[in-house]
């Protein structure tokens, strides 16, 4: 019974934000389903509320939790692969150094979390697959109280926050031991990774490459490219070291003008 009340929070969450947000957003996206973003977000926005609703019609026909099946699994890495595409392409309106690394532990952790139900035979873990789920309705609720107290100068601001505190409320609603500090470790290994691919491409966009590069220098260039092209890279870190870039050459030139005349 008690398992049963845990899901009460973000189930009711969940509801709210369904009535008062979700509808509207999915009939928007299904205006414009032949566009391919529209149409992933439209995939993102539904799959979610179809896990949690599997879920629940499993546990009041056979009044137990349902064990997990590669099914399961393939619905979750699907989700998380419309959650990486949607953020690639930018559609979220927090800080990218902030909100990226926010997404990209989210994705991590419910993969991880949901292979180790089916893959690992930890069955107990696809329900905090689910809270997670349900859980990811407080953003949208803190979105609003916070812009109604006008608590941050920017929506950009405002987003960038709540999405951090969002996802560490899923993670304790998941009922993971550590679930929060889980994340924050997450979120600290994800942006310094892609604030390192950031660098990396950086100078290697700027430096001439060398000959007979090392080994190590060759391994660490094709990590670093692997994971720019599968976008685990700081795109804010990335966007400001050109801009640094751009400006050096224009720098120079002034110099040079000063130095003949």
């Amino acid at each position: 019974m008690w398992t049963t009340l845990e899901h009460i929070p973000g189930l009711a969450a969940t509801f709210i934000v369904f009535q008062k947000h979700t509808i509207h957003v999915v009939k928007r996206a299904a205006k414009r389903l032949r566009k391919p973003s529209s149409a992933i977000l439209f995939l993102h926005i539904i799959i979610p509320n179809i896990e949690i609703l599997s879920y629940w019609v499993s546990i009041l026909k056979d009044g137990q939790h349902a064990n997990p099946t590669y099914v399961d699994f393939s619905v979750m890495a699907f989700h998380s692969w419309t959650s990486h595409y949607l953020v690639k392409e930018g559609h979220y309106a927090g800080h990218k150094n902030i909100a990226q690394p926010v997404f990209h532990a989210q994705m991590l952790i419910r993969l991880a979390i949901s292979f180790c139900s089916v893959f690992l035979g930890f069955p107990a873990l696809h329900a905090a697959t689910i809270k997670i789920n349900a859980a990811a309705s407080y953003p949208r609720i803190l979105i609003w109280a916070a812009s109604q107290l006008k608590a941050l100068p920017t929506y950009r601001d405002v987003y960038t926050a709540v999405m951090f505190i969002g996802s560490l409320l899923a993670m304790h609603d998941s009922g993971i031991a550590y679930g929060p500090q889980i994340f924050i470790g997450c979120w600290v290994g994800v942006y310094v990774l892609e604030s390192w691919v950031a660098r990396n491409i950086s100078t290697g966009e700027t430096m001439i490459p060398k000959q007979n590069p090392s080994l190590s220098a060759h391994m660490k260039d094709c990590v670093a490219k692997f994971l720019y092209h599968i976008n685990f890279v700081n795109q804010g870190e990335l966007q400001k070291r050109r801009m640094v870039n751009d400006d050096r050459p224009k720098e120079q030139n002034r110099q040079f003008s000063h130095k003949i005349e």
